[in-house]
């Protein structure tokens, strides 16, 4: 029940927002599930920087054309109201690319905007092309592994950092598919290198 009232209180909450602020920027990404769905995401992004889930599709079985895009983008648009929207924003891939030039075509004042993030991942896979980043961030991850999978030594480093009041939590794994991961990752390592370095010695 107490789930149901803060879904309720989100949607109010998303609903009042939209009756009064009067210009949004449309935000959305798809992805494969663990499952093999393929899922889409529609954010709404207002002017104060907060962001609003207002639609989760499952689009397994459509085909993945701009053409079609567009038209889920432009049912949002319509759910809403096409004059309250000033940007789209959505990552370069071909057919998203297609799908945001088609919104902007029929909506000049639709702003046509790139994802800034998705730039961002391109470039940490260009510094990770270099062997010394490569190098590093496998020398980090062969760290974090060892002390997740340890648990004796996981709690010790734990027990560690509280003790010493380190902030930022404990080791943080790098994923590929997430480009911050890669400075989380180094970066975790550094903040508790004198940690690690008591653990070694006990």
């Amino acid at each position: 029940m107490y789930i149901y009232i803060i879904l309720l209180n989100y949607y109010l909450l998303i609903i009042l927002n939209i009756l009064f602020i009067i210009i949004f920027i449309i935000a959305l990404d798809g992805w494969t599930s663990p499952t093999g769905r393929s899922l889409w995401n529609f954010i709404i992004l207002t002017p104060s920087r907060q962001e609003y889930l207002f639609s989760l599709q499952d689009l397994t079985e459509e085909r993945h054309t701009g053409e079609k895009i567009s038209e889920e983008i432009l049912k949002v648009l319509q759910q809403i109201g096409i004059k309250k929207f000033g940007a789209i924003v959505i990552d370069s891939g071909s057919n998203v690319s297609l799908a945001r030039s088609l919104i902007s075509k029929q909506f000049p004042k639709i702003l046509n905007i790139r994802c800034i993030t998705h730039y961002f991942n391109l470039i940490s896979h260009d510094i990770l092309k270099h062997s010394f980043a490569t190098k590093t961030l496998q020398y980090c991850n062969t760290l974090v592994t060892f002390f997740k999978k340890s648990h004796i030594c996981g709690d010790l480093l734990e027990k560690l950092y509280i003790q010493k009041e380190i902030s930022g939590g404990g080791l943080k794994t790098f994923a590929k598919t997430r480009w911050i991961t890669m400075a989380d990752c180094t970066a975790s390592v550094l903040r508790l290198k004198t940690c690690l370095l008591e653990v070694n010695l006990i």
